[in-house]
């Protein structure tokens, strides 16, 4: 269940990057709409909660004219203010209603839930909408031929840059310069990946994925608290950077959401992939690969951690769906 924050969130809008860029960048229609579920809470099941919490925040309240924690609920509640207890009334109730109306619906979400409240008056029944993001639908309608008619085009530009790469290593062996080989000629290793950015880059460009808002939200926020963390174990503060980059922060929030809007789209284009054509990991092909670690004891942990083992066969699917894309 997802923490709670202290304070209901009103429904945020679309992030967009910085309109200072010189070719302006909308992500407008790259954003997807979030899910929705509305909790619905009596007063009943509310009122007790209420009381307690009011009489714990009354407990250490100091009024002029009272002992402390003496003064009467109604003045106390009046001092300490509806919103301070609302809220943390909110913090009590929210999880286990949010749990009951997403199991109800059978939703399955991706982001930690962002709550909108739309009623919260006293004596009434609670309502709040609760926004989160999905597993989007993804269109791939023609997306092999997407996949061949971008092999071709990588394939025509690696025969390019060999091409270019003989011409200059002749011209440079004519002025008795030496250039050697692994700077002129790519490796099959370095081919395939040239391919697969290009068939990568190419399906995102043509069936431009869109990608749920609170998902884009919360995981550029992840990149951006990453990248400071980042700068601080170089000694590096924010300020210092932003300035020998001669850019604010909004414009480094811009590239941030921008950069982790493509990887969005290229990790859920993989992921439909994936599920359309029905290709899986065994625990068998998790297993194999643990045991190529050397090491006895880190082999073991591996192996016992439940948490690790998911994250290994997602990454080897990953790269199973980018094969299955390559060999097409």
């Amino acid at each position: 269940m997802a923490k709670i924050q202290k304070k209901i969130n009103q429904k945020n809008s679309t992030p967009k990057a910085n309109n200072s860029d010189k070719k302006q960048f909308s992500l407008d229609k790259l954003i997807a709409e979030d899910s929705q579920v509305e909790l619905k809470i009596s007063w009943k099941k509310v009122a007790p909660v209420y009381q307690k919490v009011l009489n714990k925040l009354s407990t250490n309240l100091k009024l002029k004219g009272f002992r402390k924690g003496k003064a009467p609920l109604n003045v106390a509640e009046k001092e300490i203010g509806q919103e301070k207890i609302i809220n943390q009334v909110l913090q009590e109730l929210i999880p286990e209603a949010y749990s009951s109306a997403i199991k109800a619906e059978s939703k399955k979400p991706l982001t930690n839930p962002e709550f909108q409240a739309i009623s919260i008056n006293k004596d009434n029944d609670w309502i709040i909408k609760a926004y989160f993001s999905e597993n989007p639908e993804i269109n791939l309608r023609n997306y092999k031929k997407i996949v061949k008619d971008a092999k071709k085009t990588a394939e025509q530009e690696i025969k390019k840059t060999e091409t270019e790469n003989k011409k200059n290593k002749a011209s440079a062996k004519k002025k008795n310069e030496s250039l050697k080989d692994k700077d002129t000629n790519l490796s099959d290793n370095q081919k395939k990946d040239s391919i697969i950015q290009t068939i990568m880059a190419k399906l995102v460009e043509q069936l431009e994925p869109a990608i749920p808002r609170l998902l884009l939200k919360q995981s550029a926020e992840r990149e951006m608290d990453n990248f400071i963390k980042k700068l601080e174990s170089l000694k590096i503060n924010l300020e210092t950077f932003l300035s020998s980059r001669k850019m604010t922060q909004e414009q480094l929030s811009s590239q941030i959401m921008i950069s982790t809007l493509n990887q969005l789209q290229v990790e859920l284009l993989l992921r439909a992939i994936g599920k359309k054509e029905k290709l899986e990991i065994s625990d068998q092909e998790v297993e194999k690969t643990i045991e190529t670690t050397q090491d006895e004891k880190i082999r073991s942990q591996m192996s016992k951690d439940r948490s690790y083992r998911e994250y290994l066969k997602q990454m080897l699917l990953k790269q199973k769906v980018l094969n299955f894309l390559f060999d097409l």
